[in-house]
């Protein structure tokens, strides 16, 4: 289930498209203020805004800035008259789409489905038959799931940048802890480390998902 903010001026297109995603098990939350989406979109942990042009271009290119500094996808409902839209809004490829209006509201579905699939993949990083969900920090696996500490979820980010490169304790001390270049513990690594994969194995049933490489460092295949 997605968290969807729905904004148009008009009551009729707001009424059907809450109800058509509702029905698919999403939470619409429903805007008819171009003010309060501001406000709105700001306040409310969505996963993706689904924007009428009947606000106003004016509007619509203010809203849209507030969307994408969240990193949401959107999806624009645009009137057939109104040309302007693709060339004055900088659409992100496969994260922001358009319907013309007027459309079914099934139509608004199917165009929003890619997009909060995409937002989807974009929140989960595989760690072989396990996945990590960065918003909660999550692993989840055929063995279960688990929470990362903090240090935990950036250690595995860190080794997924440099994934299938050996990373050795000073890098990890350097860019995990943020130490001077020098200082800290090699067993500092190695404790959290040794705390991390424990997790790991237990929400994978047994996989050992960091490769350790001796006397060098750590490595994610």
């Amino acid at each position: 289930m997605a968290t969807v903010v729905l904004i148009s001026r008009h009551g009729g297109l707001l009424t059907a498209v809450q109800q058509a995603l509702t029905l698919r098990g999403h939470q619409v939350v429903a805007v008819s203020s171009p003010q309060d989406a501001a406000t709105t979109v700001l306040e409310v942990e969505a996963d993706a805004a689904v924007l009428s042009t009947d606000v106003g271009e004016k509007e619509v290119a203010r809203l849209a800035r507030l969307l994408w500094a969240r990193s949401l996808p959107v999806l624009f409902l645009a009137g057939p008259e109104e040309r302007w839209l693709p060339g004055a809004l900088p659409l992100r490829p496969g994260l922001d789409a358009v319907v013309v209006r007027p459309c079914p509201s099934e139509e608004v579905v199917r165009a929003l489905a890619p997009l909060l699939e995409a937002r989807a993949r974009s929140d989960l990083l595989p760690l072989g038959s396990a996945y990590f969900h960065r918003p909660s920090r999550e692993v989840r696996g055929p063995g279960g799931v688990a929470t990362l500490t903090p240090v935990e979820a950036s250690l595995v980010e860190h080794l997924a940048r440099r994934r299938g490169t050996t990373v050795g304790a000073r890098e990890l001390l350097r860019e995990v802890w943020g130490f001077p270049e020098g200082v800290g513990s090699s067993e500092l690594v190695r404790a959290h480390m040794h705390n991390l994969r424990l997790k790991l194995r237990q929400v994978t049933g047994g996989e050992s998902v960091i490769q350790t490489v001796p006397r060098q460092g750590y490595r994610l295949p």
